[in-house]
Formats: C-alpha cells, structure tokens, sequence
C-alpha cells in the first residue's frame, strides 16, 4: 500500500430506477433509447464540465470532477435535459436519474478511485428522488450562492453501514426556486412535474463507450465499523493487563484506513457491559464488536478474544481464540491476536497499520498505560492537556528508563509548550531544554530515528533554520522513503522556504503513506495545507472531524479555510466560536509564528482572512475607536524617562502583575500564575510602539505593542494608561516624580 494517492474530488454516484422492469417491457428499445440519451446528453455534458467517468455497471456510473461546482452543473445540466428529452414518451417507459453527489477525499488506484468519499457518493444516491440530485454538507458549502439553483436541507439522514448520519441537501431545479435555500421541501418540483416523477428511471449502460468496456462491480459497501469493547479482567489483579490489551487494540484498530472504530470514549462507555449484537444495532451501529477477558496465574497469562458480525445470524460469533504464555510475552501475544482478528475481517494493512499492530514498545504494562493515556491526552489538541499529559509521561519514563516513545512523547510535549508559549503550563525556556535534550540522546543511540528526526527539523525551523531544517529533512525521506511523519515535516520546511508546490505534493505523500488520520493530525495537516495555499482541500479534512472532536483551534482553521473558499458567512460564524472561549485572542498574538516563512505575504494572507472573518487584530478590539488617545514618539520618551515612575495594579486578566523597564534595554515582568519567576528580555521604542523580545515568550521575537491615553482620568502629574500587548490589556499610572 505504499504507493496509494489519495486527491480530494467530486465525486457523482448514479443509478437507475427501475432497469430491470425496463429491459423486460422492452429490451432491444431500452437499449436503443440509452444509446440516443449517451450520445446526445451524457457524453456531451462529461466533456463540458471536465468530467472522467471512472467506472460504469449495468445500472449506474460513478464520475469524477475536480470541482463542486462543475460536478453540481453536470448533475443539473444533466437532469434538465433528460426531463425535456423524455416528456413525449410514455409514463411507464420514461428514462430518469436518480444522483447523489458527494465532495471528499478518494484514494486513487490506477484509473479508479475508493474510499469513503465515493461510499458516501453512492448513500446520497441511495436517498435522492427520482429525477433528483442529493448533495453531501460539503458540496453545498462549496457550491451555495455560486450556481443558479436553490437547496433544501434535509437533515442528518441515516444510512446502511455508515456509522454517522449524512447531512444531506435536495438540489432544487426549479429556476423559481434559484438562490433559496429552504429548511424543508417537497423534492418533487411542480416544474418536473408529478407524472413524470412517478415514472421516472435511470439508465446508463451505454456509458461504457466512455472508457472502452463495461465494469462489472459495484460501488462497494461502505466501511464497517467495529467497537473494541474493554477487555474484562477475571480477578482484580487482571486488572492492569486487561487494560493494556484494551489499549494495544484500541491504538491498533484506530488506524485502520478500511474499518472506522468507535472512539475511546465510546468504547470506555461498555466497560464492563456484556454487549448484545441488539445493542449495536441499537446504540452505534457497527457491524463488528470485539472483546474478550484476561486472566493470569503466577507468571502466566491467558487471553481470550472474539469476534462478532452483527449481520450474522445466531450468536454471530465469526472468531475466537485463547493465547496464553509467560505474563512478559503479553505484548506479542495480543500482537498475534490482533493479526489473526484482522484476517477474520479479510483486512489488507499497509506498511505503517502493521507498524501499529507489532506495537511493543516496552514490557512494563504500567508504563504502558502511562504511556497511552499521555499520548491521547497530548493529541487531544486541547493546549490545557498537554499539562495533564506531562507527568505521565514522566511516570513512564521513571518505571521503563529505557522506553524511548515515552521519552520521545515527552519531548514532544515540552516542544510544544516552548512553540506555543505556554508559560502557565511550564516555563517554556526549561521545556525547550528538556526537548533538545532528549533529542539529542535519542539520536545519538539511533541517528535513524524518524520521530526523533522530525522533532529536531521542527526545532531547527522554530529557530528560524531554514535552510537546514530543509537539508535534515530532504536526507531524512530520502533515507527513509515511507516514513509518513518524515514526509509531514519536508512539508513543513518546504512552506517554509515558499515552494508550495512540492509541499502539497510532501503533504499529500504523507497522507497516503499514513495510517488512517485523527482528527488532531487532520487539523495539523488542514493548517498547513492552508499555508501552501490548498484551502479546498484543508476544508475538506476539516469538515470530515466529527463535530464532538472539533477543538476550538479547529474553528479558526475552519473560519480562515471557509473564507478562503469564498463562504464568509461561515467564516465569521466560525471566528465567532472560537472567540467563545478565546475572548482576548486576536491576529497580533499570532503574527511571531509567521516568522518560521520566509514569504512575508504567508501572514498577509492569513491576517487578511482573520480580520475579514471578525477575529480582532488586538486583544477585544481595544485600538477601535481609539487612535486619538495613542500615545506618540516624543511622549512615549517622556514617561520611560526618570521623570516618571509606573505604578501597576493587575495584569491580564485581573491576575496581580509588575514590571521594570530599565534605562540599559532590559525588562523583568512578574504575572501572578508564573509562581514567581519572571519573565525577562530587551525593549525599546520604536517610532510609536514599545518593542521588545522575551526568550520565553514566541521563541524571543520581537513583539510591539501601543499604549493609549484615558483622557478623563490622566492630568500633566498623572498619567493613566493602558499597554495593549498581543496578550491583553494592562493598565497603569505614569506619575511624574521630577521636573525639568
């Protein structure tokens, strides 16, 4: 699976209604009929809108388009004509097409494309009317106010075998109905008319012209999920090994490209429930459930696993199996076992999936369990978490010294806290010293490994490296070719260096190469696909996040890839989520981070989007209205002179602060949730800005803030004024304590 490509694409499903009883009315007729329709509307319209047919059956066809737009237009196009074309014939004997229309991501092999953006294609077919067009969420927010249509939103709809219901859209064809978009509607256009509804079919063998052959297999089902149920322990003291063989499988089974599992959280929910296949069908919906119990003696350990089909008649038992051996085997042991499920399941694993199922990554189950709970925590992509996640991983660490992705996690974590200035959680400068640190050792023992490799890349771009970051990074793929997180991080630095290009291109590598993405790393993906100018296609990644994983850095993307796509309105919605939460978070506060590119026009781009979108370029929007009371040059002299003395109250956020800017270029500021060590750097006045660089503090680039006048409150003594830094607001008095 190596060379899998994976391409966003429209992707139209269509199928007939009715064939067979047209083919016995009249066979020979149908046929000729189907061939006038190929050659005077189906071919013509292809070409048109840039269409490739990719595979044709005996009753339907599956199109790819590079666009909504163009994949709508056909679709339309399409539906109009045939309806004039078959209006002299008889109700019964009508040709029609029933079309379902979907944009997402596809996996390209040779001339065919699968997966789940051409599964969901196929289910909107499936709830289409005849003569209708139905539309996934993601093709209406592609296509809405460009296209002389109307749409009707028809709810989340469910559909055989998709765990997640579709949030489906009518096309409305009716030209009285173009520009209107309607909570409800009857699909059924007084403009097609009721007789011709009720006879409408769909036909297209012809279409086999197109490619030369006619296809004989279907669309396929889409992909089974399955629940991994916690492993039941048999005596208290199973506890623990229970847990890590629900982890192994849990972390194993989450990355399967062919089978979506059910979410942890889900999961934790049947902990010690005996599930019921009437439960599944019930509660989740997934055709498979996978459980089992763990029990040991002395050194030994017995592990029981089974298999279930929800489709399956009686028990639906499809496989089981007991392992046992020395307790210091379990991870081998489930290793086999889940190999042996997944052949059950007639599952195919790329390279990087059996990566995950030979996962063994120490032998001390509780530093396992550290381990695991810490990755999810820092993956989570809530910021707050990577605390949380942090001793953990030393907890980890401390029992398996040796456990190197405890340690590398760890390191992770810590680059993390120094990229994101996240002072609150630990002092950024010691984070960065604890990353570089175990980098450094990790390389020297392995200089081949990739995670380790892929951080130093990251730290090198962080402190502006490029050039080298890049040269690490080519050697890196070029030594490890299939090394999906290498491919990731020459995405990285190639954006930085401004060859777009080929970053789409690394970016699109490292998807193919990947296990299947969570919902952080399609977010993580979604940023920087947006950076190299690909907002189609970070939209659809970050459309395909389950709205129950979104994290609030997922709606700025959101905003910033809605607007670069043309959809303002859902821009500013989005903006307005994330500002829930983030009250005080504004463009400014972002800009340092741009530093990493070396085109300036990367944050132009950016700020262009936020501000449009309604994120604020300070904190709360305070500048607005306020440029009269902005303190100039000559007074910002003044007030730093020993004429005057600065007074403060609080900080940000109400939280007690103090600060000294000293003659000689220095600057110490004390926030009350720092427990008493200081932040320190340089600072001087710029034209009408203090500038300064805190090491710890956007990796010490430099950051200029204004200060504003009150007006009502300030006299010639006494001056009240606020700093509004990209971090918030602080406010003071300025009073004079000598005369010249």
């Amino acid at each position: 699976m190596s060379n899998e490509v994976r391409r966003l694409s429209a992707i139209v499903a269509f199928d007939m209604v009715g064939y067979s009883r047209l083919m016995e009315l009249d066979e020979s007729g149908t046929l000729a009929r189907q061939r006038t329709v190929l050659d005077k509307i189906i071919n013509p319209k292809v070409i048109e809108f840039d269409g490739r047919v990719v595979k044709t059956m005996g009753d339907g066809a599956l199109i790819e388009f590079a666009s909504a737009v163009n994949a709508v237009s056909w679709a339309a196009s399409v539906q109009r004509a045939m309806i004039i074309h078959e209006r002299d014939q008889d109700a019964d004997k009508r040709i029609s097409y029933r079309i379902g229309i979907n944009l997402g991501d596809v996996l390209v092999e040779g001339d065919d494309i699968f997966g789940e953006g051409v599964n969901v294609a196929s289910r909107l077919e499936g709830l289409a009317e005849p003569n209708g067009i139905m539309i996934s969420d993601t093709v209406f927010k592609s296509v809405k106010g460009k296209l002389d249509l109307g749409f009707a939103d028809v709810g989340l709809k469910k559909v055989k075998n998709l765990s997640e219901p579709i949030q489906a859209f009518k096309v409305l064809l009716d030209p009285g109905d173009a520009g209107k978009i309607l909570a409800d509607a009857n699909p059924i256009s007084s403009w097609i008319g009721k007789s011709m509804v009720a006879a409408a079919v769909v036909l297209l063998v012809g279409l086999s012209v197109l490619i030369g052959s006619i296809w004989t297999p279907s669309f396929g089902d889409p992909d089974d999920g399955i629940l991994i149920v916690p492993f039941t322990a048999e005596t208290s003291s199973d506890k623990v090994s229970a847990d890590v063989v629900t982890e192994l499988f849990l972390r194993s089974y989450g990355r399967l490209r062919q089978l979506p599992s059910a979410s942890y959280s889900t999961s934790m929910r049947y902990k010690g429930i005996a599930v019921t296949l009437a439960d599944l069908k019930r509660d989740i919906d997934v055709r498979y459930v996978l459980d089992g119990s763990v029990r040991t003696h002395e050194n030994e350990i017995e592990i029981r696993a089974r298999l279930r089909d929800a489709t399956e008649s009686g028990d639906g038992v499809i496989w089981q199996q007991v392992v046992e051996g020395e307790k210091d085997r379990l991870f081998d042991l489930v290793s086999d076992l889940k190999f042996k499920a997944a052949g059950a399941l007639k599952l195919k694993l790329n390279p990087v999936e059996r990566i995950f199922f030979e996962e063994t990554p120490t032998t001390d189950q509780n530093a396992f369990l550290a381990y695991a709970n810490a990755d999810r925590l820092l993956h989570s992509k809530d910021f707050t978490d990577i605390g949380k996640a942090l001793p953990l991983y030393e907890e980890a660490i401390s029992l398996d010294p040796n456990f190197v992705a405890a340690k590398l996690g760890y390191a992770e974590a810590n680059f993390q806290i120094w990229e994101g200035s996240y002072n609150t959680i630990r002092f950024t400068l010691d984070a960065l010293d604890e990353a570089k640190t175990i980098v450094r050792d990790v390389l020297s023992a392995d200089p081949s490994n990739s995670v380790a490799i892929g951080l130093q890349v990251r730290l090198l771009l962080q402190q502006l490296q490029r050039d080298r970051a890049l040269s690490m990074a080519r050697a890196a793929v070029f030594n490890s070719p299939n090394e999906p997180g290498l491919r990731l991080v020459h995405g990285l630095t190639l954006n930085a260096v401004g060859d777009y290009e080929q970053a789409i291109e690394a970016f699109n590598q490292y998807e193919a190469l990947s296990a299947r993405l969570g919902s952080g790393d399609k977010g993580d993906l979604a940023w920087n696909l947006l950076r190299a100018g690909n907002s189609q296609k970070a939209l659809s990644l970050l459309l395909s996040i389950p709205e129950n994983e979104l994290r609030e850095q997922h709606f700025r993307f959101l905003a910033e890839a809605f607007f670069r796509e043309g959809d303002s309105e859902k821009a500013r919605e989005y903006i307005q989520r994330f500002l829930t939460n983030n009250v005080w978070l504004n463009v400014m506060w972002m800009k340092p981070w741009f530093e990493i590119y070396d085109d300036p026009n990367v944050f132009i781009i950016y700020s262009e989007a936020m501000l449009a979108s309604g994120l604020p370029e300070w904190p709360y929007s305070y500048d607005k209205g306020r440029e009269g009371d902005r303190i100039g040059h000559d007074e910002l002299l003044e007030l730093y002179s020993d004429q005057f003395e600065e007074q403060f109250t609080t900080g940000p956020f109400g939280a007690p602060y103090s600060e000294e800017r000293r003659a000689d270029g220095t600057v110490e500021m004390e926030f009350g949730w720092m427990n008493g060590i200081p932040l320190n750097g340089t600072w001087s006045i710029k034209d009408d800005a203090i500038c300064q660089r805190l090491p710890s503090v956007h990796q010490g680039r430099e950051q200029c803030h204004f200060l504003y006048r009150d007006a009502d409150r300030s006299t010639e003594t006494n001056r009240h004024v606020s700093a509004v830094l990209s971090f918030g607001v602080i406010d003071s008095e300025f009073i004079r304590v000598k005369e010249y």
